[in-house]
């Protein structure tokens, strides 16, 4: 099994905080590029997890939301001010249904 990559998608603020813990794969967009990044890191097959600022998130069109939610692969983690006590280790716990982290 081929090892895969965690990324992080959002704007530079959002980012930021991921790069000082030590995620390298980040992509830095614009709201007007944010639904074509997804789309694209939704076809590739070298990441695992892709974690999202929940805010972009939620502007994106309905059915493209659906699709990024059941996906497999990558399985995408929106993150927002909302959820902000739980952990990105349960958030991930609870998309895959297993704890990676452990």
């Amino acid at each position: 099994m081929t090892e895969k990559k965690i990324g992080v998608v959002g704007g530079k603020g959002f980012c930021l905080g991921f790069k000082l813990a030590g995620i390298q794969r980040q992509f830095i967009v614009k709201d007007e590029e944010y639904r074509e990044k997804m789309l694209e890191l939704n076809e590739r097959d070298d990441f695992g997890v892709i974690i999202t600022d929940g805010d972009q998130f939620s502007t994106l069109p309905f059915e493209t939301r659906q699709k990024l939610k059941t996906s497999v692969s990558p399985i995408f983690v929106s993150l927002s001010e909302d959820g902000a006590g739980e952990t990105l280790r349960k958030k991930i716990k609870e998309s895959v249904g297993v704890d990676l982290l452990r």
